[in-house]
């Protein structure tokens, strides 16, 4: 059994709470107003903003293009505040710090990354892949494959964690350790099992098999 080094999370739905779903639906409560987009002309949109070719402000144009000006001011800030850090979830990466190398490949964008460095988040993370930045989306494996040779890894070596399934089934291909994420409970228990740790919190060399008391408390 190879070695886990490192754990690699995804941003939006497991570090950063909330969807686009949650977004819209804050808009609609603070402002009465409704996309002039239908889901599925949205998801296009979304795609371009975590690959970098539009801006911020051109999408939401394009979803709410009746807004007055105040009103875009207010859908910009509610972007941003609609995927609030789980500070939950930071802790857990804090506490693999200790023990791991801790990366992030994540489908993000300006606003997004800009936050996660205001607060200190993105300075947990080492050599962490955002789309926008790299021109690569998941579920592309390219973008694994970019974070691997960030990193200089095997994908063997690794843990990768996402709230998307088909994100985690590519990952799994390519030959990672992956968990779907959920909530942080169940994420913890999972990786409690793949790192392999014992109730005394000592780690068990690769290849032994952990015993019924292989828990630990991150």
């Amino acid at each position: 059994m190879q070695e886990i080094k490192a754990v690699i999370f995804d941003a939006g739905g497991v570090l950063l709470k909330g969807t686009a779903r949650h977004f819209h639906a804050a808009v609609g409560k603070r402002l009465c107003a409704k996309p002039a987009i239908k889901k599925a002309g949205r998801i296009p949109l979304y795609k371009q903003i975590n690959l970098g070719k539009i801006s911020l402000k051109e999408m939401l144009e394009k979803i709410y293009p009746k807004a007055s000006k105040k009103q875009k001011k207010e859908i910009l800030l509610l972007w941003n505040e609609a995927w609030p850090t789980d500070k939950a979830m930071v802790a857990l990466v804090k506490k693999l710090q200790k023990q791991y190398i801790v990366s992030m490949i994540s489908n993000n964008d300006p606003v997004h990354e800009k936050r996660m460095r205001k607060e200190g988040v993105l300075a947990l993370f080492e050599k962490p892949v955002l789309s926008h930045r790299v021109g690569l989306l998941k579920p592309d494996k390219k973008i694994f494959v970019l974070a691997l040779k960030r990193l200089g890894l095997k994908a063997q070596e690794c843990v990768f964690i996402d709230d998307t399934k088909r994100n985690t089934a590519v990952a799994k291909k390519l030959g990672f350790k992956a968990i779907h994420f959920k909530n942080k409970q169940q994420c913890e228990n999972e990786l409690k099992k793949l790192l392999h740790y014992n109730k005394k919190g000592l780690r068990i060399a690769a290849g032994t098999m952990p015993s019924n008391e292989t828990k630990k408390t991150f």
